[in-house]
């Protein structure tokens, strides 16, 4: 999986990327496996201070934030399922709880920041502002999740049609054009009389 490293939008852009791809479906691994793997996480980013904690709630909450948004970034790349409108819907209940205000800097309009006392809040609604910034700038619909089902890893599209599909050409790409040729090579078969 290519890292996505090469975002010509916000580099806040790369965190909600990097917060999406803390789970790698792939490999099986979750960053996000308990509180302490969330506070790391967030301390690592510079989203919050050394001595923050977390909750068994405050986990859930994250992860269906961070699932809400792999769902949106699926559909950033033309799919979307059932379990990914679910996820989506548990975002927005996560979302509407979640106290964003309006940031002026110099007379003008300057973004969303999390307005919340608790630090779930605050660390859950610092990724909303970034994404919807995002929306607004342009660059969120470059945020894609790869096509391949037991992939879905976050990537940043840099082609100059937004037309990536895959994380990598070379692996999931590879894979998803191989069992297509396979299936045409087996409707042919069947064709035959």
């Amino acid at each position: 999986m290519e890292n996505g490293s090469r975002m010509a939008g916000s580099s806040m852009l790369e965190t909600v990327r990097g917060f999406v791809n803390t789970w790698n479906i792939d490999a099986g691994q979750d960053e996000l496996r308990d509180p302490q793997g969330l506070a790391c996480w967030v301390v690592g980013q510079g989203l919050a201070p050394a001595d923050i904690r977390f909750s068994r709630a405050d986990l859930g909450r994250a992860v269906a934030v961070r699932e809400g948004i792999r769902a949106l970034l699926t559909a950033n790349n033309g799919e979307q399922d059932a379990e990914d409108l679910a996820a989506v819907a548990a975002l927005e209940q996560v979302a509407g709880s979640l106290p964003l205000r309006a940031r002026f800097a110099d007379g003008r309009p300057a973004g969303w920041e999390p307005a919340g006392e608790r630090p779930v809040d605050h660390v859950l609604g610092r990724l909303l502002a970034i994404v919807m910034t995002a929306v607004a700038d342009g660059s969120w619909g470059r945020l894609k999740a790869c096509r391949e089902h037991g992939c879905r890893w976050a990537f940043y599209d840099s082609s100059k049609n937004r037309s990536g599909t895959w994380c990598s050409m070379a692996v999931c790409g590879n894979a998803a054009k191989q069992r297509a040729f396979i299936a045409r090579r087996r409707a042919a078969r069947m064709i035959k009389p």
